[in-house]
């Protein structure tokens, strides 16, 4: 029965339960606390109350193996307080239940909480251990307190415990999850001092640092060190590599580390159409899409963004059009909001705005502000002043705080030469306080990042880009004058 829920065969290991009560088996406290785990990974509640009642029934709310996997079952069921009912119950608790409790509240971002039944334990007389403390340090991380989490990693050292491979992972994940990308790469390269050796986790979390700052650097580096050190290339290592070659602009060694892996899951298929459509390489995209499908990975959500992402960068009506309708009549897969995004842009972008109304009416949800940005982006080129002006007012009421809404307005009133009404929509933002946000860009040079907003002149090497841009301008306009003639 064991076996049958740590490989994910639920309905075996319960269909097992049943047949062991008309069997007049007895259960013990393994069997029990399998038959609970197993509906915790159902997320069944009125299965796992019901083992819990027959726990209570035949006296075994006190076995800290049961009651560890009750409040393991409440915590997956999102019942965090009867989940320490439970423990609160429990006449004599062990370290391990201690943790058990420590752990769903650092899993929910429950931080004070965690904390304050960290402290407890003292009291209760037990020594926290290395589990204990990495609850926590997650708890914080997962309520975005980087800086009590980064003091709990360092007090542990005072304590006389060492921080394991797991508590920097911990770290290093939670860093890179809250954007502190850069602090996340400082603590995989502490682990790797400290001389452990990272395990797949913390590989993946450094990748996905280096792949947030877009820093081939850095990404280069993580895959040479598990080249050097012979890391076997799990599938989720082999996926953030991917991930991380074609988000930083080197496609073909992405699609050399996918031709590597010789079975591939749906994750690593993912991320390299994903990448395909970043690249505005549609045609790889779509022929990697019907490779998966012919090879019988079933598609999900995100492959269909891709592969429609990239369509609609490509421009390819017929095919986005095809890849949208097969969702519904062979996957049968209810598109979301972003796939109806994706055509909508699609259809907007090839000037068909009636066809992209109608299919925005169709939707069976309320459209967000990103489905009619799209549509509002086409009439501008369009020059379809009218419906940009009804479309950015659209805005306005579901955005009101969003200055690009008020500068879109302002301008379908320019294109029209309603001055007046372009004053006083400024006036307006000025009131509410909103200012246009610059656009901002950066490159990595060697180790070093350089970021560009718009109309700054501080960089340090303003004069030489400034110089280089216009030699570039006058070369494309020489080349447009050769061809035009």
């Amino acid at each position: 029965m064991s076996c049958y829920v740590q490989s994910g065969k639920i309905d075996k290991a319960l269909n097992l339960s049943r047949w062991m009560r008309l069997k007049g088996f007895r259960f013990d406290s393994v069997t029990l606390s399998t038959i609970l785990s197993a509906s915790a990974e159902l997320r069944d509640l009125k299965l796992g109350r019901e083992g819990h009642c027959f726990c209570i029934r035949n006296n075994f709310e006190d076995d800290i193996v049961v009651a560890s996997a009750i409040i393991n079952m409440y915590s997956k069921c999102e019942k965090i307080p009867d989940a320490r009912r439970v423990f609160d119950y429990t006449m004599e608790k062990d370290l391990v239940l201690w943790n058990t409790l420590l752990a769903v509240y650092a899993e929910v971002g429950l931080s004070g909480e965690s904390l304050i039944l960290f402290y407890q334990m003292q009291l209760y007389g037990l020594q926290q251990n290395t589990i204990s403390w990495n609850s926590v340090i997650l708890g914080f991380l997962r309520n975005g307190q980087i800086n009590e989490a980064i003091d709990m990693f360092t007090q542990m050292k005072t304590v006389g415990l060492d921080p394991n491979t797991v508590t920097y992972t911990t770290l290093i994940s939670g860093l890179s999850q809250n954007g502190h990308n850069s602090d996340a790469l400082t603590y995989f390269k502490q682990l790797l001092q400290a001389g452990y050796r990272p395990n797949s986790a913390s590989i993946v979390a450094a990748l996905s640092a280096s792949t947030n700052m877009a820093s081939l650097h850095d990404g280069r580096a993580i895959h040479g060190y598990i080249l050097r050190q012979k890391i076997p290339l799990s599938l989720p290592v082999a996926t953030s590599l991917v991930d991380m070659y074609t988000k930083c602009g080197s496609l073909n060694c992405a699609k050399c580390i996918f031709d590597l892996i010789p079975e591939k899951e749906l994750a690593l298929y993912n991320a390299m159409i994903s990448g395909y459509a970043l690249h505005g390489r549609a045609i790889e995209a779509l022929a990697l899409f019907k490779r998966l499908c012919k090879e019988g990975v079933e598609p999900d959500s995100i492959t269909f963004t891709s592969v429609l992402s990239s369509c609609c960068h490509a421009g390819l009506v017929k095919e986005g059009l095809d890849v949208f309708y097969d969702m519904l009549s062979v996957y049968h897969m209810k598109p979301r909001v972003e796939h109806y995004g994706c055509m909508i842009t699609l259809l907007s972008r090839c000037g068909d705005l009636d066809e992209a109304m109608q299919l925005i009416q169709s939707m069976p949800f309320k459209p967000d502000a990103n489905v009619f940005e799209s549509l509002l982006v086409a009439c501008r080129e369009l020059r379809e002043t009218e419906l940009e002006e009804r479309i950015a007012n659209c805005l306005i009421k579901m955005e009101p705080d969003n200055s690009g809404h008020y500068v879109s307005l302002s301008n379908a009133y320019a294109t029209t030469g309603r001055w007046d009404e372009v004053s006083k929509l400024r006036d307006l933002m000025k009131k509410k306080g909103l200012r246009k946000s610059p656009g901002c860009s950066w490159i990595q040079v060697g180790t070093e990042f350089h970021m560009f907003v718009s109309g700054d002149k501080w960089h340090s090497h303003t004069e030489e880009i400034s110089t280089m841009l216009a030699l570039l301008d006058r070369e494309m306009q020489l080349t447009r004058f050769f061809f035009n003639n």
